[in-house]
């Protein structure tokens, strides 16, 4: 089985005709993937998603509570990847991606988020040595 990952920042660089059976499609730029996961199906995918569901479910919610609990009034590349690094973290053994609704996950996001933050100068609040340390 073949596994595509775009994140060319390309819509439409993928088209139907190029889909395999039985291929595994992640589509992940955003707002507008390099294929709808719904025509990557149609044209035989196995499984598609494109990236906003996981931005979406895994990342803003983190993301959000660590602005706010930092009290940043922007962001870098770098706070994005350590969101990102904080979602890989979570992610079991053996899995594609962490439980979107495992609430363990969105505390880690949201901790790294504010680390980040803090350590670029971005953040606007102190934060309690313990609002770092796991749940």
């Amino acid at each position: 089985c073949d596994v595509v990952i775009a994140t060319t920042g390309r819509p439409g660089l993928i088209k139907p005709e190029m889909i395999r059976p039985g291929q595994i499609i992640f589509a992940l730029s955003n707002p507008r993937p390099e294929i709808d996961a719904a025509e990557a199906l149609a044209a035989g995918a196995k499984i598609a998603e494109g990236g906003a569901a996981i931005n979406n479910l895994l990342c803003y919610p983190g993301a959000c509570r660590g602005f706010l609990d930092a009290g940043a009034r922007r962001s870098t590349p770098e706070v994005f990847r350590g969101a990102s690094e904080a979602i890989v973290a979570m992610t079991p053994q053996g899995q594609l991606l962490p439980n979107p609704l495992d609430r363990k996950v969105h505390a880690a996001v949201a901790r790294r988020v504010a680390r980040a933050c803090l350590d670029q100068g971005l953040a606007t609040r102190e934060l309690d040595p313990d609002y770092f340390l796991e749940e």
